[in-house]
């Protein structure tokens, strides 16, 4: 599952605030990743609940199977190392609720921005919303990690 290059780049809504994650502009491997991301989150403030394996299934269902696990374990490690820069709470919507997981948070935008910064190959702009993600503080391994997902083979690149 890849992201085209002509689809629109992410916008933000009239009011400055996100855009709902099923509009236009928004790719099906990013939707996905924030996916994955928010059972991540979840699993990090709620260990035990089961969000990991879930993250799994998802991941193996959109990407394959060969490479789910360790796509997952990939960006839990990224969201571990995002909650020790962190010192307010990062606020995520349930995965679970269909009605609240169209939602995205200024972070959850964010966090998409990111991804499609890595995505797009544009280093100044993934930069700059790793650290806003990590409040000034270092962000440099949260980007290392984040960027691995989008190497060739991975994530966010065409396979056909």
């Amino acid at each position: 599952m890849g992201c085209h290059h002509n689809e629109k780049r992410l916008a933000a809504g009239g009011d400055g605030l996100p855009i709902r994650l099923s509009d236009p502009g928004i790719c099906d491997a990013d939707r996905l990743m924030l996916q994955l991301a928010r059972h991540l989150f979840r699993d990090v403030a709620f260990p035990g609940h089961g969000d990991r394996q879930m993250a799994i299934s998802v991941a193996q269902a959109g990407f394959g199977y060969g490479c789910g696990a360790a796509m997952v374990a990939d960006l839990r490690h990224a969201i571990l190392l995002l909650a020790d820069t962190r010192r307010d709470v990062f606020h995520y919507h349930n995965p679970d609720c269909p009605g609240c997981s169209d939602r995205l948070s200024a972070a959850e935008l964010m966090f998409l921005r990111l991804l499609q910064a890595l995505r797009e190959r544009q280093a100044s702009a993934a930069a700059v919303n790793a650290m806003l993600l990590c409040e000034g503080n270092s962000y440099q391994a949260f980007l290392d990690v984040l960027a691995r997902l989008y190497l060739p083979g991975r994530i966010g690149h065409d396979r056909t």
